[in-house]
């Protein structure tokens, strides 16, 4: 099964997009590429993709939001699965394979996020600069190695941010495009992830793939100043409570404890009946 993949780029996180694409090309096998998208959002991406002839560069008009990116990825995607990628990622061997195998599900890999590691002097933290990695590129391989030798299979995740999230065809085809208006980006992957789990399809993590994610360089960590990220967040988080209700909003992107105990949801949760207690929430909305 070929995949289309897309990757986009910003003014604020041009320095990462190079060694995204090469460490993607370097550890991803060729005849699972159908397509590989470069969205130039700011139409100034200033390196040469020569050296990557399967890149094709879409420059925007103009700058466009998270959803509206991935949306013109689906419309073109021709039946084949999609893969849509930051671009502050590195990537290590074998990433693909564990996200490719899982069927009927939106699924995502591992990343720093979810586990942390230290390799000898390399601290893969949550979060990190590309400085933090610059010389450490062998320890991020041992610790792909050590991470797919001990870990495997897949597992349900109640959310997951979209920064590296394969589409399947029949997902895409059951429930459509991502809803475009909650802003620049925030919100629409878990409203996606929701419409998903209603349609009957999963949300998974690939625990045997592990990727790098230097996390958030086209957003709060990269171009946005604090009062940007505070509207961004503030428009996504009332239109997602439009939409879904106050106590779906408090639950999937506030994490609030309160809501979890007040429906008694800890039990659902615990087992990974994800669709269970979003239905409870939903059903009890004012």
């Amino acid at each position: 099964m070929k995949h289309f993949f897309g990757m986009v780029t910003t003014s604020a996180s041009h320095r990462y997009t190079v060694p995204a694409i090469e460490s993607f090309f370097a550890h991803t096998p060729r005849d699972q590429i159908d397509r590989f998208w470069l969205i130039d959002n700011n139409a100034d991406f200033p390196a040469s993709v020569e050296a990557w002839p399967m890149v094709d560069v879409i420059r925007n008009p103009e700058p466009r939001s998270f959803a509206r990116n991935l949306n013109e990825v689906l419309r073109h995607a021709g039946g084949a699965d999609v893969l849509f990628l930051n671009n502050d990622l590195i990537f290590t061997p074998e990433w693909l394979p564990p996200v490719a195998s899982v069927e009927r599900a939106i699924v995502l890999p591992t990343s720093n996020q979810q586990v942390q590691y230290r390799q000898g002097t390399f601290d893969c933290k949550s979060s990190l600069d590309f400085e933090d990695y610059l010389g450490h590129e062998a320890a991020l391989l041992q610790i792909a190695e050590q991470h797919r030798r001990h870990t495997s299979g897949s597992q349900r995740v109640l959310i997951q941010p979209y920064f590296c999230v394969r589409i399947p065809q029949r997902v895409y085809d059951a429930i459509g495009l991502l809803d475009e208006s909650f802003g620049i980006g925030g919100g629409e992957d878990v409203d996606y992830s929701i419409r998903a789990r209603l349609a009957g399809f999963e949300v998974e993590c690939a625990l045997g793939s592990f990727v790098l994610h230097f996390h958030g360089k086209s957003t709060w960590r990269g171009g946005e100043s604090a009062a940007q990220t505070e509207e961004r967040n503030r428009r996504y988080i009332e239109a997602f409570a439009r939409k879904w209700g106050v106590d779906l909003a408090r639950l999937l992107l506030v994490g609030d404890p309160e809501v979890v105990k007040t429906y008694g949801l800890d039990p659902l949760l615990a087992a990974g009946r994800f669709k269970e207690a979003i239905e409870i929430v939903l059903s009890r909305r004012v």
